[in-house]
């Protein structure tokens, strides 16, 4: 099932963006530190994302020391999952104002976000800042064309609430999430 943007839900683009996260070639096993290259900043175990097997769809885990963290990384999770974005640069920053009332409701906000900019804008995220705010959060994406990408996988089609989870536990967030393909 797929939340699209409804009442409530606003959208602005900018100008020129700054240059995008490089995808990260390395799944380290869980618990295993980061190494270079894994997740958005290389090197520190708090902050991070891998995907997981799964037999037809993407199943993404990210986890961060703050709830804003843990999105940003679940959306550089998604894109990782279909796209490889080395060494491309964002055109421009799109934001999104988007309705959230539990922590689940944010990460199927966010993830939903970035499937409908690239089904109805035919962008993707090279990197994400998230502000939380009551009842809601805030979403700043810095895009490029889709077709700019090395598509490696699937483009997601929906995130699905079948074993969704968003918590946090022993001083960190975590979430995992599954998404139709």
């Amino acid at each position: 099932m797929s939340r699209r943007p409804g009442p409530g839900t606003s959208r602005r683009a900018e100008g020129p963006a700054g240059p995008g996260a490089a995808q990260q070639p390395r799944v380290p096993a869980p618990g295993e530190p980061s190494d270079a290259g894994e997740g958005r900043e290389a090197g520190k175990a708090e902050r991070g994302h891998r995907g997981l097997p799964h037999t037809a769809d993407i199943r993404i885990e990210a986890w961060g020391p703050t709830r804003e963290a843990c999105l940003e990384e679940a959306v550089a999770a998604l894109v990782d999952a279909f796209a490889g974005t080395s060494g491309m640069r964002a055109e421009r920053s799109a934001e999104a104002e988007l309705a959230a009332d539990t922590d689940e409701d944010a990460l199927v906000a966010v993830l939903d976000e970035v499937i409908y900019l690239a089904d109805t804008e035919e962008v993707i995220p090279l990197s994400a800042e998230v502000t939380c705010r009551t009842g809601g959060l805030r979403l700043r994406m810095d895009v490029a064309p889709l077709h700019d990408a090395e598509i490696t996988g699937a483009v997601p089609k929906a995130v699905t609430l079948h074993g969704l989870r968003f918590s946090r536990a022993a001083g960190r967030w975590s979430c995992t999430a599954t998404i139709d393909v």
